[in-house]
C-alpha cells in the first residue's frame, strides 16, 4: 500500500455520513491525522459503532 497518505493531515466534512464515515475509516487506515465536522451526533454511523472517532479529532459544527 503506499505511504501517501501516512501522517498527512486531512479534513473530512459529514464523518457521520455514509461517505464521509467510510473516507474516515479509510484514510485512519493508510495513517492520516483526520479531523472531521460533524453537524449531528448519529450514534448508529459507523464512525462511532466501529470506534473510529477515538482516532481522530472531532469539530463539531456546520458549514453556514
Amino acid at each position: 500500500m503506499s505511504q501517501f497518505w501516512r501522517d498527512r493531515s486531512v479534513f473530512v466534512t459529514g464523518g457521520t455520513g455514509l461517505l464521509g464515515s467510510w473516507l474516515v475509516a479509510e484514510l485512519v487506515n493508510r495513517g492520516a491525522r483526520v479531523t472531521a465536522l460533524i453537524r449531528d451526533g448519529v450514534p448508529q454511523s459507523r464512525l462511532y459503532t466501529e470506534n473510529w472517532h477515538h482516532q481522530i479529532n472531532i469539530v463539531r459544527g456546520c458549514i453556514e
